[in-house]
């Protein structure tokens, strides 16, 4: 099979958490790179967040979707997106989203799935990993 040949790049490679009424948060722009010979579309829904703990990765978060709508970037041939990510936690945090994994300081991935063409339905889907960022206090 033929390499898939889009990249995922967080900008910067080091972010800054923070902290407000109990809640963590961090943000970033990731950057879609599309170097195949066809637009590709990737979306927040069936993406995830993982930290590196005990060197293995563990979810902490992805975004809740539903309802039919969904925030989607296309990249055309050769060219780029940018795609803003914003990951929070609560005090509540495995009551809310499901797990006990929080938002705090380490190492970080994105990963997103990226279709080629512009059906997000599309059956020619691939999960895109961004290489590893750090999340500091």
């Amino acid at each position: 099979m033929a390499s898939f040949a889009v990249k995922l790049r967080p900008v910067p490679d080091i972010v800054t958490l923070s902290t407000d009424a109990g809640f963590s948060s961090f943000s970033f722009d990731a950057t879609l790179i599309n170097r195949t010979t066809s637009p590709v579309t990737a979306g927040l829904c069936g993406a995830a967040i993982q930290r590196l703990e005990a060197e293995k990765w563990i979810n902490v978060y992805s975004p809740v979707c539903g309802g039919g709508a969904s925030l989607t970037w296309r990249a055309e041939p050769d060219d780029s997106v940018a795609i803003p990510v914003k990951v929070a936690d609560s005090p509540d945090h495995q009551a809310v989203f499901g797990t006990k994994a929080r938002v705090v300081a380490g190492k970080y991935r994105l990963i997103l799935l990226v279709n080629r063409g512009t059906d997000t339905r599309s059956a020619d889907t691939h999960l895109v990993t961004s290489p590893t960022f750090t999340v500091r206090d």
